[in-house]
């Protein structure tokens, strides 16, 4: 691969677009997802009050983690909106940054680069149901776990055993779940090297069993296994965490995740790469077997480690060293051309339906195939497109490639989507195919004229336009809305400026230099996604007309919202959705939460019957005025929030 860096100053410039891109993909949206959960570990560090919330009432994950007393205190001392900004940045930073030397280790600058921009724009989700990412744009455990079970990878391949081990075990007490991947990877290259490591392992499992025997916590759940009852709780409300319930879109980004790390124990030559890699397959091999068992026989021990969560580090790998790979493969043989080719359209062109992908991979392969075949030079080809008088060659080809790719915009902004073989499909397929063919006529010197060709634009613009008739836009959120979903329109998006600056850059290099810097100002102003409720909620916390009104212990229900009766209220929430992934680790706090999920159901048209049903319940949070008199009344007057809050005391009613 030529070098595209050759002086500081570009390397600089490169970094800081690769930056750039990073931003703009993760942009931050506010306390959300698992975020909220941390908060309120960490706020009952801080008081009691959430004691008696059903998340915490019979135990939660906080008594394996010395991250809730690490957040509190931080919380304690700059409040909750800057404390959750300023450690989700450093998290950010030192992923952003554990992963630019992971890569560097065994490539150079220029694979470290694309490696970073690949992480950046591809899809992060793993897991079933697409529910967890690597690299989340919210602050949790896992945001530190994560940079720092990549720093242990890192030092372990400079033989740094303790520093490795020591990262590794801090990952483990900051979230022990994400961290038992990295471990085993750390114990196996350990033990390729020195066989002690196998008596570890052994000193290990005989640990964990005696710990179950003795009744030690988590270990003696080792013994434990799920009632019919308590188990169908679980598949209901965490069936993310249940292999049997995966859809076949997430076992099919798992497969192809598996074999791009099996062609990196082929295709790659560097010793200790390969070796990361042979270390990740086995992982995956293992973890998946055993967490296939344990769902099997419903073993709690197995079923709550989530060992399919390995698949964190076999993704972020495989997209970090993807640029790497592929050059290997295309450089070695027409079939590696033919897989690089495959996984490239595969991942990159990954959404929630992955099917989609297999037209275009299917295609490019038998391309690359017969072009390999007649002997056509992809660069010298592609430079000579860039020449004056291949101008409408240029264009026509680029008007192609972006009806296909405004098809596929389209596609994902209507999420999520179900698989069909209709009309837009099939005209991706067309405009890919088309592409190709003109492409193989410019390399093979068929004389076509320029009239044809830019009248060839014209259709395709044309088809397209047809195509979309009396489609309303308006209604596709996600096709309008730049943060409406950060993590495909941001990717496409920035895919997009990429292709623009690296031109830019490789003609113009002083031009490069300055859009860069203002994409990477952009990217600062535009992180903060928030809408003005959240960014309210965060920022004020307890200072809001109700607060007061409610007594420390006493329930609240807001319409299922845990965030906001944690955040306005430091109180307990009667339900939320989001209590049920407790659901996993306890059998007590699954039946509460279904129980009142039950009650809210029940009476979900006249909700304050569920001061009448529930004891438990101290107070209800509606949106609208109900038959009865309200304690307080809060005129929010906040643009995309509530503009009407109304408060019930259910003593007071039940009295």
């Amino acid at each position: 691969m030529e070098k595209i860096t050759k002086t500081k100053l570009d390397q600089f410039f490169y970094l800081l677009l690769a930056v750039s891109t990073f931003i703009l993909t993760h942009a931050y949206n506010g306390i959300r997802h698992d975020s909220i959960l941390y908060m309120g570990q960490a706020l009952l560090e801080l008081h009691s009050n959430l004691k008696l919330d059903p998340f915490f009432v019979f135990g939660s994950q906080n008594n394996y983690t010395i991250f809730s007393p690490f957040y509190a205190f931080f919380i304690k001392l700059f409040g909750l909106n800057f404390a959750s900004i300023f450690l989700l940045l450093i998290a950010q930073s030192a992923f952003f940054t554990s992963v630019f030397l992971l890569i560097k280790k065994f490539t150079n600058f220029d694979f470290a680069f694309f490696g970073i921009i690949v992480l950046s724009i591809a899809n992060p989700f793993y897991g079933g149901y697409g529910i967890f990412s690597y690299g989340e744009p919210f602050f949790t455990a896992r945001s530190f776990a994560e940079p720092l079970s990549l720093f242990a990878l890192y030092f372990a391949f400079d033989n740094k055993w303790f520093l490795a081990f020591g990262l590794g075990f801090l990952a483990g007490l900051i979230h022990p779940l994400m961290a038992l991947p990295a471990m085993f990877i750390l114990w196996f290259l350990f033990s390729m090297q020195y066989k002690s490591g196998y008596i570890a392992l052994v000193l290990g499992i005989i640990f964990i069993v005696i710990g179950a025997y003795l009744g030690i916590h988590p270990f003696n759940k080792l013994f434990l296994t799920y009632d019919n009852a308590w188990w169908h709780l679980v598949n209901i409300h965490n069936p993310f965490c249940i292999l049997s319930k995966w859809r076949n879109g997430n076992w099919f980004r798992l497969v192809v995740n598996f074999f791009i790390a099996v062609a990196g124990i082929f295709y790659i030559e560097n010793k200790k790469l390969k070796d990361l890699f042979i270390s990740i397959v086995i992982a995956c091999i293992i973890f998946f077997a055993l967490a296939q068992i344990g769902d099997m026989i419903k073993n709690v021990f197995f079923v709550s480690l989530q060992l399919w969560r390995v698949n964190w580090i076999l993704q972020l790998i495989d997209m970090a060293f993807l640029p790497y790979l592929t050059y290997k493969m295309w450089t070695k043989n027409y079939v590696g051309k033919i897989l690089a080719i495959i996984f490239v359209s595969i991942l990159l062109n990954q959404i929630e339906n992955d099917y989609t992908t297999f037209f275009e991979a299917f295609l490019l392969a038998i391309t690359i195939l017969i072009f390999y075949k007649t002997n056509i030079d992809f660069d010298e080809n592609i430079k000579r497109l860039f020449e004056r008088k291949n101008f409408a060659w240029l264009f026509t080809l680029t008007i192609l490639v972006l009806c296909e790719r405004f098809i596929w915009l389209y596609e994902i902004s209507f999420y999520p989507i179900d698989f069909q073989f209709n009309l837009l499909v099939m005209e991706r397929c067309v405009y890919f195919t088309l592409a190709m063919v003109l492409f193989y006529a410019f390399a093979k010197g068929i004389r076509i004229d320029k009239k044809l060709l830019y009248g060839l634009c014209a259709s395709f613009v044309g088809a397209l336009i047809v195509s979309f008739i009396g489609i309303n836009f308006k209604s596709f959120n996600y096709f309008i809305k730049f943060n409406a979903n950060p993590y495909m329109l941001n990717r496409a998006f920035v895919l997009f400026i990429i292709g623009i600056l690296f031109i830019l850059i490789l003609r113009l290099k002083a031009l490069g230099y300055v859009l860069i810097s203002g994409l990477f100002v952009l990217s600062i102003l535009l992180w903060d996604q928030r809408g003005n409720w959240d960014l309210y909620i965060e920022t004020h916390t307890t200072n809001n007309p109700f607060y007061s009104y409610i007594p420390k212990d006493s329930s609240v229900y807001f319409d299922g919202q845990l965030k906001y009766v944690w955040i306005l209220f430091d109180r307990p929430c009667f339900y939320s959705r989001q209590q049920c992934s407790g659901d996993l680790f306890n059998r007590k706090s699954a039946f509460l939460i279904e129980r009142r999920l039950n009650l809210v159901k029940k009476n979900k048209k006249d909700i304050i019957n569920l001061c009448f049903e529930d004891k438990n319940l101290g107070f209800i949070v509606s949106q609208t005025k109900l038959i009865y008199k309200p304690v307080a009344v809060w005129h929010t007057g906040i643009k995309d929030g509530f503009d009407n809050l109304y408060l019930y005391d259910c003593k007071t009613l039940r009295n």
